[in-house]
């Protein structure tokens, strides 16, 4: 074993005995692959200890900075994979064009009711603070695998359903054949197609969400169907514990007036869905009023949550 190894698993071992978590970056398929919520996800392992030992101090820095010692302890869960390369899969099908192509896009970190698992563990960890709030955001969602946490308060659901139907937008669905416009998921279904001819588009937002899931843009499509050009794009539908984590790491990470200016600019943002040939649809915006206003409401549900659960 290697000086640097040895340092490694020390450190790993008091991060254990401090906050109860396990990082574990030599780990085995049988402990990776059996998921009963979420995707196993492909990877790549990683062996730089270097990388490993700076991914795990910047954690302990600047995410478990935001909770009490002894609150890590008692609600986080314990097992965290650490990867190389945490790989989502991306499709692009013209048909139009005949084109046909599909290639690996590396993500932060994917959650499943296992474990959470966190890659770019390697020499271009780049500590941003777009990453800081990505990684709080997922640790904040893991969080509620323990089952002891207080639940998603209704409210961000109550927002996000009342963006959609003020849009006239139609969600509502069964537990047993989700409706394909319903901005949550949970399970092994990903994408929400419709997001129109635009890499950039952003149909999260019209609905009062910040973020995209995990996964992200998984896909595009294209093609002539009795005589309308469809284009979409497919994205990764996160969860209602991951809307509320993301607004909160939001919080934590950003000032009020920064904040507003954000949902300033999504009320804004008037463009909407479009088939070639045909105007925009409004079922479908890209922001907007509704989707702002939801944002604000769901900012004032995520402070009480913080204050109630984390003393924030």
């Amino acid at each position: 074993k290697s000086a640097e190894e040895g340092a490694l698993r020390d450190t790993m071992a008091r991060i254990e005995v401090q906050y109860g978590v396990a990082f574990e970056w030599d780990f085995l398929a049988t402990d990776y692959e059996p998921v009963g919520v979420g995707e196993a996800l492909s990877y790549a392992k990683t062996a730089d200890y270097a990388a490993i030992l700076r991914v795990v101090q910047y954690i302990e820095k600047n995410v478990f900075c935001f909770f009490p010692e002894s609150f890590i302890k008692e609600y986080m869960p314990r097992n965290i994979f650490l990867v190389d390369s945490l790989i989502s899969v991306y499709r692009h099908e013209d048909a139009v064009n005949e084109v046909s192509w599909q290639n690996n896009r590396a993500i932060t970190g994917n959650i499943t009711d296992k474990y959470l698992a966190l890659g770019n563990v390697n020499e271009r960890f780049n500590p941003t603070l777009a990453l800081q709030e990505e990684l709080l955001s997922l640790f904040i969602e893991y969080l509620f695998n323990n089952n002891r946490m207080p639940p998603v308060p209704e409210g961000i659901k109550a927002a996000t359903e009342k963006a959609a139907t003020d849009v006239g937008a139609i969600i509502y669905t069964n537990p047993s054949r989700p409706n394909s416009n319903y901005p949550y998921l949970d399970g092994r279904y990903t994408t929400w197609a419709g997001t129109g001819d635009d890499s950039t588009a952003t149909p999260w937002l019209g609905r009062g969400i910040l973020k995209m899931g995990r996964i992200g843009m998984t896909g595009y499509s294209r093609d002539v169907i009795y005589g309308i050009d469809l284009r979409s794009y497919s994205v990764h539908r996160g969860t209602l514990a991951q809307d509320l984590a993301d607004f909160a790491a939001f919080i934590l990470l950003h000032s009020p007036n920064e904040r507003e200016a954000f949902y300033a600019q999504v009320e804004a943002d008037s463009r909407a869905y479009t088939y070639v040939g045909y105007p925009p649809d409004p079922r479908f915006p890209y922001g907007g009023p509704a989707g702002a206003a939801a944002m604000r409401a769901k900012d004032a549900v995520a402070q009480s949550y913080l204050k109630e659960v984390f003393g924030n």
